[in-house]
Parts: C-alpha cells; sequence; structure tokens
C-alpha cells in the first residue's frame, strides 16, 4: 500500500538509529508492529488480584542460583528420630478455704 506521510526527518532519522533499520519504509513499518504487539499485551491492572503467588513461582528459593535445584538452601524443621510423648498439662493447684 503506498501512502504518503509527513512525518519529522529528525525522529525518524533517531529511529532508525536506534532500531538498527536501513531504510524509513522499515522503520515505519517496525514502529507499527511494535505498536500492535503492545496493545495485545495483558496489562498488569487487568490481572491484578487474579493470580496467587504459586502462579508465579511454586520453587522460588531467592538463595538459589540458576541451575541449581531449587530448595537447596531451604531450611526445614527435622523430624524427630523418636517418640516425643505429649506435654503434661500443669495441675491445678489446690487453694485453702
Amino acid at each position: 500500500m503506498i501512502t504518503n506521510i509527513d512525518i519529522d526527518e529528525d525522529l525518524v532519522a533517531e529511529a532508525m538509529k536506534v532500531s538498527g533499520a536501513r531504510t524509513k519504509r522499515e522503520v515505519v513499518d517496525k514502529a507499527l508492529r511494535d505498536l500492535v504487539a503492545r496493545s495485545q499485551r495483558t496489562r498488569f491492572r487487568d490481572i491484578w488480584g487474579t493470580l496467587k503467588e504459586e502462579d508465579f513461582w511454586p520453587d522460588y528459593d531467592p538463595k538459589t542460583q540458576p541451575g541449581e535445584p531449587p530448595g537447596m538452601y531451604r531450611v526445614e524443621q527435622p523430624v524427630a528420630s523418636y517418640k516425643a510423648r505429649p506435654a503434661v498439662a500443669a495441675q491445678a493447684r489446690r487453694t485453702k478455704k
């Protein structure tokens, strides 16, 4: 499609420098594609409150390095190797009458 449009030359030159485009047509095409792609992305405000923490990183551990198994540095309470008796409730004291 052939269209004549009046565009700021300095802006086009800067966009060509930044994007690495070789022609004006290429830079305009890239800008239009980026605009359409950006409009189709999900916005954060649209998903606010609908996701849970588990949906993002179920095994996230901030101490692990990339490539290490998750939970490598996680600290957990060890399981007792013996049977413990339940705590005895303190007996009520007798009061003098």
